[in-house]
């Protein structure tokens, strides 16, 4: 074998290894939080909104209003906002947060390397998606390369933002309903992996009402492939 050959097959391995893709996230990572704890708050995307409530849901019990709150203005119809999951998890974890740090920028890096976190873990479940898709590891790895490589999806990241939340919660639903069809084709019905789908789902719609087209795209591929396994066995 020659040379050249040797060389390309070692790089076509290493960017199809999980070290790769190690190196991927790590350098999301890099950039991210170098976005984090260099710039000023607020950053794009709404970011003082997330944080006003995340603040007003720190002081609630309950993720419901009863009432519209007499400091909630700035934050729209909150007694009728389906998007409060994010902001009332992470409003628990607020409390502790500010109990120990009592500077307020200490607490938005705190929160914006959460959300960093939240982001990355959405890499890694993209990748699982991907990779039980039947997409090869080269193909997956060089995707969430130059994903990674735009300067908007570290600035996302960065930053508090629910979508960071729903990134992962989406690709988690999208791996869920691709395992639930693959099941069906082996002509097995997973009940426990569709339950899990449909909670993944309705939390996902709570935490963002526009993951709702994602929620009925999901439901109509199975709806589909259910349909055409069906037909299939009706011909034999």
């Amino acid at each position: 074998m020659k040379r050249p050959e040797k060389i390309i097959i070692s790089i076509r391995d290493f960017v199809a290894s999980p070290r790769f893709f190690v190196g991927i996230v790590a350098l999301f990572i890099i950039q991210a939080v170098w976005i984090a704890i260099s710039s000023n708050y607020p950053m794009a995307f709404d970011e003082d909104f997330h944080m006003g409530l995340i603040k007003l849901y720190s002081e609630h019990l309950l993720p419901f209003w009863s009432s519209h709150p007499a400091s909630g203005d700035a934050y729209g119809a909150l007694t009728r906002d389906p998007s409060y999951l994010y902001h009332y998890i992470l409003g628990i974890v607020y409390l502790p947060i500010k109990a120990i740090f009592q500077s307020f920028s200490a607490q938005i890096i705190i929160f914006r390397f959460i959300n960093i976190g939240l982001f990355a873990f959405g890499l890694y479940v993209f990748r699982k998606l991907l990779l039980a898709s039947k997409a090869s590891s080269v193909i997956v790895n060089l995707s969430l390369f130059l994903f990674v490589l735009i300067p908007a999806v570290p600035l996302l990241g960065a930053q508090i933002n629910y979508d960071n939340l729903i990134i992962p919660i989406t690709a988690y639903a999208l791996l869920l309903g691709l395992q639930f069809v693959q099941s069906l084709k082996k002509k097995s019905f997973d009940f426990m992996k569709l339950l899990k789908l449909v909670l993944v789902c309705l939390f996902g719609s709570l935490v963002k009402y526009a993951f709702l087209p994602i929620f009925l795209a999901i439901v109509v591929f199975i709806l589909f492939y259910s349909l055409v396994q069906y037909r299939d066995i009706n011909k034999l």
